[in-house]
């Protein structure tokens, strides 16, 4: 019989720590076997650091593992150890991320969802009005994530004064997760803003939770003709 390798794949493998770094290595069938000389157990193995294949890579370590990696100076094996931690109670990695204005704003972005995930609202409002527009509207949709209203004087402040209009509408947003009755207010002023992000998310909410004396306001040829046409579209929920 032939034996072998149905398939060979170059791999990197990184490890953590005094002697680690970056080390090739050969994936054949499934099958993966990696010899590193190291005096100490590392602090963290990241596989595939570069997102070099093309292809689901699943491997678990403990929380402490991922909050090592971290530190890692390969992006992806970052983001994959912010995905891990999300699904943990390990939050304080996570805050020092977003709180840390050196790291790059999409590397704190990821952050702020992840301790979204795990409904830190206090870790979040801090950071409310941050100083990077792409930080600023992840921790405010993360603040939708939380289980009552102690985000929503924040939230409300953020629709009603943001500069960005992202941030604004992504503000309408989480407070519809929180406090439906309340968005509906805001949104009928929303529908009636010159910024197409803002109205449509207007739109929307009074689509899904508004009554029929909105349709008409959804309908208004004031609109704007692309928030009119989804106006339309969601009043016929309302109908």
């Amino acid at each position: 019989s032939d034996d072998r390798p149905r398939y060979t794949i170059p791999f990197e493998v990184e490890v953590g720590g005094d002697g680690g770094g970056i080390h090739a290595a050969i994936l054949r069938d499934s099958k993966l076997q990696i010899q590193i000389p190291i005096e100490n157990a590392p602090p963290y193995v990241a596989f595939d650091p570069k997102a070099g294949i093309l292809a689901a890579l699943e491997y678990d370590q403990e929380s402490e593992a991922w909050a090592a990696q971290l530190q890692s100076d390969s992006p992806a094996a970052v983001f994959r150890a912010i995905e891990a931690l999300a699904e943990t109670d390990h939050a304080e990695p996570l805050a020092a991320l977003l709180a840390d204005s050196a790291v790059h704003p999409l590397v704190r972005a990821e952050a702020a969802k992840a301790l979204g995930e795990q409904r830190r609202t206090d870790l979040l409002i801090a950071h409310a009005t941050d100083g990077h527009a792409r930080v600023r509207q992840s921790v405010i949709r993360a603040l939708g994530n939380g289980t009552d209203g102690t985000a929503l004087t924040v939230l409300e402040r953020a629709f009603r004064t943001d500069r960005n209009p992202d941030v604004r509408a992504s503000a309408l947003g989480s407070i519809e997760s929180l406090a439906k009755t309340r968005s509906v207010t805001l949104a009928r002023s929303a529908v009636r803003s010159n910024n197409p992000a803002i109205a449509n998310m207007g739109a929307r909410v009074l689509g899904e939770h508004g009554d029929l004396g909105d349709v008409d306001t959804r309908r208004s040829m004031r609109m704007r003709r692309r928030t009119r046409m989804g106006g339309m579209r969601q009043a016929a929920k309302i109908v």
